[in-house]
């Protein structure tokens, strides 16, 4: 598992101001509790587990039970020594929250075992006493298939990374992003580059021959499924 590091803004305020915890509290300014009284209409979730990575948003009374759920967890601030924080386990599981789409308004609960799990709030690590999974469940994940993908390319340069959110990818960048979105059996799909920016590509490429792809916003999808299948 990749290191973590997230902000947490205004919006978690509440969450110290009610879980009692009160030797997190002493290491907080009291400016911090300024929000506790904002609603939460909606939470994007990140969930990371085995390479794995899907993303949806849950809004209504799904964002109010999840949010009940956080601020019924107990927790005491833990110290780690550099290198092994809890996000430098591997072969945990991670859930990424974001508050009502703000950049500051995020937080990171971390399951390295049934016991053993852990929240990460404002670059700050505490363990938490009573873990239970997150009251969610991951909608149903459809990957992506060359119809799509064929319908995705006719977008051409419009396309960016929200074309692709919500279906599974496994993350194998290292500094730049890149998402590999498995196309059916024989192919698979990389998108590079940096959030919140147009990708830099998005090709489209067959299993087991790394040289032989195309972009798929200036290429044709067509043309390249036909130069392979119809060998």
């Amino acid at each position: 598992m990749k290191q973590l590091s997230f902000a947490t803004g205004l919006a978690l305020a509440g969450l110290l101001a009610l879980t009692g915890c009160e030797s997190a509290q002493e290491e907080k300014s009291p400016s911090v509790f300024l929000s506790m009284g904002e609603t939460i209409t909606q939470i994007e979730i990140t969930h990371q587990e085995a390479g794995q990575t899907s993303q949806w948003v849950v809004d209504g009374s799904q964002a109010d039970v999840l949010w009940d759920w956080v601020l019924e967890l107990e927790y005491s601030p833990a110290a780690f020594e550099d290198g092994q924080s809890p996000g430098d386990a591997d072969g945990g599981e991670t859930y990424d929250f974001r508050l009502n789409d703000k950049e500051k308004g995020e937080f990171c609960y971390v399951i390295n075992g049934k016991a053993d799990c852990y929240l990460l709030i404002e670059g700050d690590w505490y363990t938490v006493s009573n873990p239970s999974n997150p009251p969610v469940q991951e909608p149903d994940s459809k990957s992506l298939t060359l119809e799509k993908v064929i319908a995705l390319s006719e977008k051409g340069q419009e396309l960016t990374w929200d074309d692709f959110e919500g279906y599974p990818y496994e993350d194998i960048g290292s500094g730049l992003y890149i998402q590999r979105y498995p196309v059916g059996e024989s192919y698979y799909l990389l998108i590079g580059g940096v959030p919140n920016q147009k990708p830099f590509y998005i090709r489209l490429q067959r299993v087991g021959e790394t040289d032989e792809f195309i972009d798929i916003r200036t290429d044709s999808v067509k043309d390249f499924l036909e130069r392979w299948d119809g060998k």
